[in-house]
């Protein structure tokens, strides 16, 4: 058996031929016909339909860019840069070109329309959803090019390699992922593509290149570090400067071009706090299988409820499978020990996460690929397994949403299927429909168990598929034509090219300064001139200036349970808080906090900071040391969210448990907020409809699901709402307790809204609002020059500018006088 990279072109298995030289086969003429129909389905598609979950971001980021805020200035990207730098050129275009976001997609008000209470909160346009996928579709067709010259590199003949070719670009999962769902691993499977044909190239710079390119599109990829390793620890290699230099060296070049322009705090916390989320627990392979069947529901309760070990113990197992795949390709250096070593782990990766999101299995298709194209002896069992992955994702795809719903373009742009549709398809999949129909009644045919099911044996076999290509595989290397000079160049300027333009476009937006001068001043009145905007409001507040907010501390502590909360979520909007705080001038320092920390931070705590407990808990020793009510009462401020609030336990889930319907009841486990002023369950989501007075002043939306605070009670008790409301119940209220209080946050889904919160709270502390005596008195400022009654009072004026479009611009400034002040 040859173990060198290169060797004879001959080969012991049908299906394999000699290649190389001038005789090589030309991949477009190979390939062309299902290159041409895997081009048309996803064309038809990728305009028509879209998730709005991740398309909401992307042209979020978009709108922003054309606002002049970078990728990670708001929170709202939480990937490695490379997509967002396409977002970025395609934001400085529209600008460039005098249009706007719009052009891509229309953001509405949550539930404002049946379109945003359907399908969520941005449609994008026909030409929106196809500009935000065109990356995955070329990816995708990367992808297959590498695979094409992967399999005649192993000594394949022309048609094994248009096989593989065809089971990966026409593979339903992968058609859906990137053209229907418009997510980002298709980029990431191209980088594990290129990287493995990169090494049996032995063009060792590329392969570099390509592993750094990966991970700066997804983090998943750096798992197949360990293999490339040890596949550099063949004998013939291991002393070769020429070979180590030119990967490390890749790699590093390619990091400082895809990572080094972004590469800061907020980057790396953004990306980070995403890999710490571990709330939910389900998805694809076993947790979902766990989730849906009743024998097993015990061990996902408990997996659930201990999610903060879990996801620790399922890390672990990841870095191990990583490791033990790198030490089992340095055992054996060899190309198909590279290749199924590679597809293992990478299949185990995807099946230990807690959360195995359908897109995940992109990450190891590729490998699927060739085998089912028929690289390695008889295909039949990869074929049967991408079948049973493709047939349970796209099962799964269905039971997470209604069909219908993927086609919320199509039906916002032609009537059909409209609203009614989706409404319909969603009501029979909760009232049972979820179940197989021949057997609605039987929670074992439940569809997303199924797909759980499917998905799993699916990878099962081709693990075994994969771990049986050593004792089958002969290693013939074939020495297909290197990737030319001509192209190498086009790609690293094209890349280049994208990197730079996609950085800077933010940079050359020219956005409208902020401007506030007061020209004249009555004690009755103030007119104040501002940029005029449709969206600028205007308003006029008294304020205590030794009440303003020195310092915010947020809570975090991985060691209590958090209610429908996760880390990711409180260092998600603590960034963005401290990103806001920057972008609007904002000196206030902000920082995190564990218990410990808390527990001995408090008695030196001044009352003028401002304490974050998202979490839902509030730790019992804080609580029994009585130092925090005290800190409270003596004029300290607390922000408290998560779940319903007031709920504080150190204890078991059930314990928890018993404190919500308490809770629901009015009787919260807390005595601090008083009963009855958070409400109960409601049947329904609703969504906050009535604009309370600060929630105008600051331009303030934060939407209320399932639970909120009642304002009758709120009055009673001497409180404001600081957000909107949704009828009596308000989402951001103030109660008082003593000289302090608590600005208590409502709703169910603090991880669906951090940005929101992030920047109502940057808001509520640029604009002194917590400092407030009264009620503002606000306008809008549509011409640019506004009059405002002057509140009664003698304290200091703040005068504020905000602008609903432009979520950090923020504009504030205190008068202590009526004096004419510019």
């Amino acid at each position: 058996m040859n173990h060198a990279s290169s060797g004879p072109n001959t080969s012991f298995f049908p299906g394999r031929s000699p290649v190389g030289g001038d005789h090589s086969p030309r991949w477009f003429p190979s390939v062309a016909r299902w290159l041409w129909w895997g081009l048309a389905i996803r064309l038809i598609l990728a305009p028509l339909t879209s998730m709005e979950a991740d398309v909401s971001v992307w042209w979020n980021v978009v709108h922003h860019t054309t606002q002049g805020v970078g990728l990670y200035d708001i929170r709202l990207f939480s990937y490695p840069p490379v997509y967002g730098y396409w977002l970025q050129l395609v934001g400085g275009v529209l600008h460039l070109l005098g249009g706007g976001a719009g052009a891509l997609g229309t953001s509405f008000a949550t539930g404002a329309s049946a379109t945003a209470a359907t399908y969520g909160t941005v449609m994008p346009t026909v030409l929106g959803a196809l500009v935000f996928k065109i990356p995955m579709i070329l990816a995708d067709v990367g992808t297959g090019w590498t695979l094409w010259r992967i399999a005649l590199r192993l000594g394949a003949s022309e048609d094994v390699a248009r096989r593989s070719f065809a089971w990966w670009f026409l593979n339903p999962v992968v058609v859906w992922v990137g053209s229907v769902h418009g997510q980002i691993d298709s980029l990431a499977a191209f980088g594990i593509a290129l990287t493995v044909l990169a090494l049996l190239s032995e063009q060792w710079v590329l392969a570099g290149a390509a592993l750094s390119f990966g991970v700066a599109v997804k983090l998943s990829p750096i798992f197949l570090a360990p293999m490339v390793v040890g596949y550099l620890l063949a004998p013939s290699r291991r002393r070769s400067a020429r070979v180590w230099g030119g990967v490390v060296g890749g790699a590093l070049a390619s990091a400082l071009l895809f990572v080094g322009p972004e590469l800061s705090g907020r980057m790396l916390s953004g990306v980070l706090s995403r890999t710490a989320q571990v709330g939910p627990v389900g998805g694809l392979e076993w947790t979902g299988i766990a989730r849906s069947l009743p024998v097993l529901s015990g061990v996902y309760t408990r997996i659930a409820h201990h999610f903060v070990s879990a996801t620790r113990v399922s890390n672990w197992l990841q870095i191990i499978a990583a490791l033990g795949g790198g030490v089992a390709t340095w055992r054996r250096p060899s190309p198909s020990r590279l290749l199924a070593t590679s597809g293992v782990v990478m299949a185990v990766i995807v099946s230990v996460n807690l959360v195995a999101n359908p897109e995940f299995t992109l990450w190891f298709l590729p490998f699927v690929a060739l085998v089912a194209g028929g690289v390695w002896s008889s295909p039949r069992s990869a074929c049967v397994a991408t079948g049973l992955m493709a047939g349970g994702v796209l099962i799964f795809y269905g039971s997470l949403f209604a069909p219908a719903y993927y086609f919320g373009v199509l039906g916002a742009w032609t009537g059909y299927p409209g609203p009614a549709s989706v409404a319909s398809e969603s009501a029979f999949l909760a009232r049972g429909g979820a179940h197989f129909f021949l057997w609605p009644a039987a929670n074992w045919m439940r569809l997303d168990l199924v797909a759980s099911v499917l998905v799993t044996l699916g990878t099962v076999l081709v693990v075994r598929e994969f771990l049986r290509i050593d004792s089958r595989a002969v290693d013939v290397v074939g020495s297909s034509r290197p990737v030319s000079r001509r192209m190498g160049v086009l790609v690293v300027g094209v890349s280049v090219a994208l990197v730079t333009l996609g950085w800077v476009a933010p940079k050359l937006v020219s956005t409208p300064t902020p401007t506030l001068v007061t020209t004249s001043a009555t004690p009755s009145s103030v007119t104040i001139h501002t940029t005029p905007s449709a969206g600028t409001v205007v308003s006029v507040f008294r304020v205590d200036p030794s009440r303003s907010v020195s310092r915010v501390v947020f809570f975090s502590d991985p060691t209590y349970p958090y209610v429908s909360s996760d880390a990711g979520t409180i260092l998600g909007t603590e960034q963005q808080v401290a990103s806001s705080f920057a972008q609007s001038h904002v000196s206030t320092p902000v920082s995190l906090v564990d218990a410990r920390t808390l527990t001995s931070l408090l008695p030196h705590l001044s009352t003028r900071a401002l304490l974050v407990d998202l979490t839902g808990v509030v730790p019992t020793s804080v609580v029994d040391s009585r130092v925090l009510q005290q800190w409270i009462r003596a004029g300290g401020r607390l922000v408290f969210g998560g779940y319903l609030p007031g709920v504080y336990a150190s204890g078991s889930a059930p314990e928890l448990g018993i404190q919500q319907v308490r809770q629901a009841a009015g009787h919260p486990a807390w005595p601090i907020l008083p009963r009855g002023l958070t409400s109960g369950y409601y049947p329904h989501e609703s969504w906050a409809t009535r604009v309370s007075p600060w929630a105008r002043a600051l331009n303030i939306f934060y939407p209320e699901v399932m639970f909120g605070v009642r304002e009758s009670r709120l009055r009673h008790l001497g409180g404001v709402s600081y957000g909107n409301s949704n009828g009596t119940d308000a989402t951001l209220a103030w109660v008082p307790v003593g000289r302090g209080g608590l600005l208590v946050v409502a709703g169910s889904d603090l991880g669906e809204y951090e940005v929101d919160l992030g920047v109502a709270l940057t808001r509520l502390v640029a604009t002194n609002a917590l400092a407030a005596q009264g009620l503002p008195h606000s306008t809008s400022a549509t011409s640019g020059t506004v009059t405002l009654a002057v509140p009664a009072g003698s304290s200091p004026l703040e005068i504020v500018v905000t602008d609903a479009n432009r979520p950090l611009w923020v504009w504030a400034r205190t008068v202590s006088s009526l004096g004419v002040a510019s």
